[in-house]
């Protein structure tokens, strides 16, 4: 089990999906749910497919072995912005999740109390190919774009954008709130989410990191209610599904 620098108490779980076959894919999804499956076969490319079926698969393992029932038998409601949670079966609140996926790479991140947001994306193959995602970053960010070389760009803005989607998916708002919204500072490790409406300024603490070399993953917390320290970074195999 390898340590990595995130918040507080986050468990972070990721699975490489790339080469998984037929029979991999049947394997974890034994674990989804009828209407995962359904979703599963709606994905026009079996690349997208498989990395959401895995991290579905992931989810569900989890938390199946924390709350020591068959995984493939919880049960999730969404929210009126559509993220999935769990009910509480008695007065223990349940724990807290989120999942992201991208091609080749799917990973989920748990916390026994606070919301956490995870976020997986591919770096692109040509750093220009990432410029279209301009138009989400903040003056503070582009200008911190601007002082980086040609190679280093596309990573740079895939990593900004991976550390957004964190954030709001962390507030349980997703996309449904513009980027544009939220501040990234990657050298502090720290974000600010500004509410469209003027409400009070949300702070969180973030990190990034690259599970595989083509992918980012980034991790966000709400920074009032933790601190930065050691928590646990897991990859997972189909051996763990066996």
């Amino acid at each position: 089990m390898e340590a990595a620098k995130v918040p507080l108490g986050v468990d972070l779980v990721w699975m490489r999906t790339r080469n998984l076959q037929r029979r991999d894919l049947h394997l974890l999804s034994r674990l989804l749910s009828k209407s995962e499956l359904t979703r599963a076969r709606k994905f026009h490319k079996p690349e997208d497919a498989a990395s959401y079926v895995a991290a579905h698969a992931l989810v569900r393992q989890y938390l199946g072995i924390k709350l020591k029932a068959a995984p493939q038998e919880i049960d999730f409601v969404r929210d009126i912005n559509g993220k999935p949670q769990l009910l509480a079966a008695d007065s223990t609140p349940p724990p807290k999740f989120t999942l992201s996926h991208a091609e080749g790479c799917a990973a989920a991140g748990f916390h026994l109390t606070e919301e956490v947001g995870v976020d997986v994306e591919t770096f692109p193959d040509d750093p220009l190919e990432a410029d279209f995602l301009l138009d989400s970053m903040t003056k503070e960010e582009v200008a911190t774009l601007d002082k980086v070389s040609v190679h280093r760009l596309g990573k740079l803005i895939i990593s900004l954008w991976a550390c957004k989607e964190a954030v709001l998916k962390c507030i349980g708002i997703g996309l449904n709130a513009s980027p544009n919204l939220v501040n990234v500072d990657l050298n502090l490790g720290h974000a600010v989410f500004t509410p469209k409406d003027g409400g009070p300024q949300r702070h969180f603490c973030l990190t990034t990191f690259q599970p595989t070399p083509a992918h980012v993953l980034a991790v966000a917390m709400e920074k009032p209610r933790i601190g930065k320290l050691v928590a646990h970074m897991r990859e997972s195999s189909l051996q763990d599904f066996i």
